[in-house]
């Protein structure tokens, strides 16, 4: 390289350095309307097992941190157990309301909404341990669907009766509404 190309390759990086960062943008919002939806959600555990209540607790979460309406509800079903105590399989029934985006010949009160980054890790999210890899894998193969969304990367690693080398690795960007970002790690 010459010396006057290295010269203006430092000239112009010493001026890149010292300028201000550009002010933040603001979200772009989407119109959106709620959809209804009503499910079961079942858990058969391999590594980790929960109880009906636990199942309910870890789904709650999941859906808050989704950006699920406000009011869902999350029962206890099909549970082969007393509520407070682990069963290998353990089920929740559902109804909660996710965005989706306005149609054009679609009716409905909108909603403004916008596309929010999402990782379900651990370590990361404060409410999900190791022992939840199996949990967030049947989790995105069935409600998950429910959700506007986008998987930007799965590395979600579930070993079959051992917490070594299982991870809950879930990054996505999800439509959700507008209002204070409610960061599911916080």
């Amino acid at each position: 390289m010459r010396r006057s190309s290295v010269l203006l390759l430092c000239a112009t990086l010493s001026g890149v350095a010292g300028a201000e960062p550009p002010p933040p943008t603001a979200p772009v919002t989407v119109a959106a309307v709620w959809e209804e939806h009503e499910l079961i959600f079942r858990y058969q555990g391999f590594t980790t097992l929960y109880s009906c209540q636990g199942l309910r607790s870890k789904v709650r979460d999941l859906l808050e941190a989704l950006g699920a309406r406000e009011g869902f509800t999350v029962r206890p079903y099909g549970c082969a157990s007393a509520p407070f105590e682990p069963s290998p399989i353990a089920g929740v029934k559902l109804k909660f309301a996710t965005l989706r985006p306005l149609a054009d010949d679609s009716g409905g009160t909108t909603e403004a909404a916008v596309w929010r980054s999402v990782r379900l890790s651990r370590p990361g999210t404060r409410f999900l341990e190791r022992g939840d890899c199996f949990l967030i894998e049947r989790f995105r193969d069935q409600v998950l669907p429910a959700f506007t969304h986008e998987i930007v990367w799965d590395r979600t690693r579930c070993i079959p009766h051992s917490l070594d080398g299982s991870a809950p690795n879930l990054s996505l960007r999800v439509l959700a509404p507008l209002g204070p970002a409610s960061e599911p790690g916080a």
